[in-house]
């Protein structure tokens, strides 16, 4: 029986950390020993050129290339190439802590298919990163890289609070990457040169939700006309104009009904609704409770 994990339940436990550099990389053309993975790996090249076979399939080894491995992928790289990797469960079980301290990440692991049941047996639904992708913020994940390999450095298995932290970071930006990488991939014209007005125009909506946009001021903003614009906004941003316009007030309206004491009526005027009865229904609609209800719950355990 298969059991469906969330992102949401991935509580990881880093097993191993190294590094490859100008101090201990092979000499050209040297061949790391063949091996089958049996953990989760992050791998990102900081300069190659070199290259890893994943499963038959030859990729270069270019700076900032980040590799995502899962159990039972076969790999082999060839020297030269710099590079940091993180070996870790991402589901940490307390049965499996034996095989986390006999394992290493750079030797050849060969292993019995048996012993790859337990990863069979899982499958996490919506965390999603690609075999290898180019990140486009290297400096930003090679700070967490060393960040996390200076605490395994210094405290050893035993740091896995720290670890983990860092680690999280670790998977939170690579999802976010993936996220742009597929946008900009898209074969369509349109979304790859309007990219960035989009952007600029989602940053606009999202630091100045007391305005009552209009859709002709928008569109004018990134130069575009309105029907084009709602086209391209959606498939770049995942959602309606209007719907994410909506999304970010009720998202201001959240935070001043649990951090101030201002009336919902004057909240829902300071988040750019001139109707306060759109206001009570869209946020009911979007959060299941009242705008009183939410600050009920949420203000609870406050102090005053």
């Amino acid at each position: 029986m298969v059991v469906t994990y969330s992102i949401n339940d991935i509580n990881p436990y880093i097993i191993r950390c190294g590094t490859v550099n100008g101090s201990n990389c092979p000499s050209p053309g040297t061949q790391y020993e063949e091996r089958r993975v049996r953990w989760y790996e992050l791998e990102l090249i900081l300069w190659g050129e070199g290259f890893i076979v994943t499963d038959g399939k030859k990729i270069a080894t270019t700076a900032g290339n980040l590799f995502f491995r899962k159990p039972g992928m076969v790999v082999q790289g060839n020297a030269p190439y710099h590079c940091c990797i993180i070996v870790f469960d991402i589901h940490k079980d307390t049965c499996r802590y034996p095989l986390y301290s006999d394992y290493d990440c750079f030797n050849g692991c060969h292993v019995e298919s048996h012993d790859y049941e337990w990863f069979a047996k899982e499958n996490f639904s919506d965390f999603d990163i690609p075999p290898v992708m180019t990140v486009q913020h290297i400096m930003k994940f090679e700070e967490l890289f060393s960040q996390i390999f200076n605490c395994f450095i210094e405290y050893g298995a035993n740091g896995q609070f720290f670890l983990k932290t860092y680690l999280m970071q670790l998977l939170m930006l690579s999802l976010m990457e993936w996220e742009t990488v597929k946008i900009l991939q898209n074969p369509s014209r349109s979304i790859q040169s309007n990219y960035t007005k989009i952007l600029k125009v989602k940053k606009y909506i999202e630091e100045n939700t007391r305005e009552q946009f209009k859709l002709t001021s928008l569109a004018e903003s990134a130069d575009l006309s309105s029907n084009f614009f709602c086209k391209v906004f959606k498939e770049i941003v995942g959602e309606n104009v209007f719907s994410y316009i909506n999304q970010c007030k009720i998202r201001d309206a959240k935070k001043s009904l649990i951090e101030t004491n201002k009336a919902v009526k004057e909240i829902s005027f300071d988040c750019g609704f001139d109707n306060d009865t759109y206001f009570y229904t869209l946020f009911k609609k979007l959060e299941g409770l009242t705008p009183s209800e939410y600050r009920n719950q949420h203000r609870r355990f406050i102090q005053k």
